[in-house]
């Protein structure tokens, strides 16, 4: 098109040149041949787009006008202009002439193209952090709202910054412009926003037994290793720095060429000592029994998660492990941290049979068992019901010399018990219990008269 556009321009230069040669006085071609003008229309600006229009000219001999065109636009034989670009353009006038009429001067014409305005659209937009880089797509539209697909870049700013791909978290200026070497102009902006990814966050070792150490509970996240700041509340549970150990200062007193403060003389104690102080660990976790709200929250610049549990910290302590027999039920007291631990407590006498509550002097096993969820577990000890004391008084008696000691029956009609419990006396069953003690006259010597 280029080509045919120039070769038409020479053509028409050397047409006009021939007719200037031939309109020389005494040429005799010339004198039967007349001169002619070519008449074409003014050409405004215009936008690119614009439909096709005419540049038609006419020439004074009434001979068809012929049209060449240079830069983004075609133009056909009836004068009609198709634009194809944005740029500038000339469009070229031509007559050739004929045996009647010479060549026209060729005529001229430029004008320029501008570039079209389109509506770029740029939507603000929030995604979360993924480690990789994230973008906006814009749309662009012509005037009619027809899509176009002219080449297009967009670029991001953070606070100012040039950002060559938004990773992360931040909010980002993004800015989409169609290339300047498009046909078309426009820009949008908008705001890509990148927020925190979502951690998953895991408590675990939330029921522990009470030993008097810190009980901190186990924190594990997703993606693995985060930072989480963890806090515990309940009972009275206070956090407490670290405290670094001190070592001792020995005091020092005031020597010959000090200056002396009023009221001190050389001896007196110018720095008292200082002890030494041990280090203190920090107190970061619940050590006393009981129940403790938990809360762990991620610190961390791309991800975000809380979780929260409750710690139990269990004690089950049997209180007693001994008693003395009174004839009624003596059940050991048991102490449950926290109090409403859901337990039951069972018995099982020196035979290995349960029994409702101990009573009767045995050593009975205790077993606590704890079914709450918060604490589950079993505690048991042994528990001893120790035998009353009883007294046994031996009445006096007395015999006739050489008669000999009185015997062990006599003895034994004469002992008496004194220390019963609960409303019991000397029955059959009790007896029995301390039958033992009739052999104990047995023990005593006699001298004929007196027990020793």
């Amino acid at each position: 098109m280029i080509g045919t556009k120039v070769r038409r321009t020479i053509a028409g230069q050397l047409a006009f040149a021939t007719a200037m040669i031939f309109s020389l006085p005494g040429n005799m071609m010339a004198q039967q041949q007349q001169s002619q003008t070519i008449s074409a229309p003014s050409i405004d600006d215009v936008t690119y787009g614009v439909a096709p229009f005419s540049v038609s000219a006419t020439s004074t001999s009434g001979l068809s006008v012929s049209y060449g065109v240079a830069g983004p636009a075609s133009v056909d034989t009836d004068g009609l202009l198709t634009v194809l670009g944005k740029g500038s353009v000339t469009v070229f006038f031509f007559q050739n002439g004929n045996t009647s009429y010479y060549i026209a001067a060729p005529v001229v014409k430029s004008f320029t193209v501008n570039g079209a305005t389109a509506t770029v659209t740029l939507a603000d937009a929030s995604v979360a952090y993924t480690g990789t880089g994230q973008s906006l797509t814009p749309t662009q539209t012509d005037s009619g709202g027809t899509a176009l697909s002219e080449p297009i870049s967009v670029t991001y700013t953070d606070a100012g910054a040039a950002v060559a791909s938004p990773t992360n978290v931040g909010v980002y200026t993004a800015t989409a412009t169609i290339t300047t070497g498009s046909n078309y102009s426009g820009s949008d902006t908008a705001t890509l926003t990148i927020t925190k990814a979502a951690a998953t966050v895991t408590i675990s070792e939330i029921s522990q037994s009470h030993d008097g150490s810190q009980k901190p509970v186990t924190v594990v996240t997703v993606p693995a290793g985060l930072t989480v700041t963890t806090t515990y509340t309940g009972g009275s549970f206070a956090p407490a720095a670290a405290v670094a150990a001190v070592d001792a200062v020995a005091e020092v007193l005031y020597v010959t060429g000090d200056t002396l403060p009023s009221g001190k003389a050389v001896g007196d104690v110018k720095t008292a000592a200082v002890a030494a102080v041990a280090a203190v660990a920090a107190v970061t976790a619940p050590s006393t029994a009981g129940d403790y709200a938990v809360s762990v929250t991620v610190v961390d610049g791309s991800y975000s998660g809380t979780a929260s549990a409750t710690l139990t910290v269990g004690s089950v302590t049997i209180d007693n492990t001994a008693a003395t027999y009174t004839s009624a039920a003596q059940a050991p007291p048991v102490t449950l941290v926290p109090a409403d631990l859901t337990h039951t407590v069972t018995y099982t006498d020196g035979a290995g049979a349960a029994v409702t509550s101990p009573t009767n002097a045995d050593t009975y096993t205790v077993l606590v068992t704890v079914s709450d969820a918060r604490y589950p577990g079993d505690t048991s000890a042994s528990y001893t019901i120790n035998p009353a004391a009883l007294t046994a008084d031996l009445g006096d008696l007395s015999t006739g010399y050489g008669l000999g000691a009185p015997s062990s029956a006599d003895w034994a009609a004469t002992l008496t018990y004194s220390g019963f419990v609960g409303g019991e006396t000397a029955s059959t069953d009790v007896v029995a219990a301390v039958a033992a003690v009739d052999a104990v006259a047995a023990t005593y010597e006699a001298d004929g008269t007196t027990i020793k």
